[in-house]
């Protein structure tokens, strides 16, 4: 039996009586997470003749996986770095847009994101990846 924390009230937990289910959830976030990948990597090809809109689709997939990964346990680590990144990216003003330290950390991103779908889809822990190195503010 898995738990699993409620979006709607972080401190409970929710048991999972069906294992079955609870890996369900799980193959249907890692699909999910390898579509945010794909986002992710076009929004990084635009970037430079699109800023605005390449800003706006890193913001919802960081968004997106900071909400997905913070539903299990074992990935709060993973949610807490996707937070970070929706943070500073969160459209506030036009800063975000000429910061070019946080454009350039985003794209040395890919390659962790990349590296823990993977894992993901082979069982493993995320435990190893360190994303708190990743974790600068700008």
């Amino acid at each position: 039996m898995e738990s699993v924390k409620s979006n709607s009230y972080p401190e409970q937990s929710v048991d999972i009586m069906d294992d079955d289910f609870y890996e369900e959830l799980i193959e249907t976030f890692i699909l999910e997470f390898e579509e945010l990948i794909e986002i992710y990597s076009h929004a990084l090809k635009t970037i430079n003749s699109d800023r605005q809109q390449a800003i706006k689709d890193l913001f919802r997939v960081y968004h997106t996986l900071k909400g997905d990964a913070s539903f299990f346990e074992q990935y709060a680590r993973f949610a807490e770095f996707a937070s970070h990144y929706c943070e500073l990216l969160r459209p506030q003003d036009d800063s975000v847009l000429n910061n070019d330290q946080l454009i350039h950390q985003i794209r040395l991103n890919l390659t962790p994101l990349t590296a823990a779908v993977r894992a993901m889809k082979m069982g493993k822990s995320l435990e190893s990846f360190h994303f708190d190195h990743q974790m600068k503010n700008f």
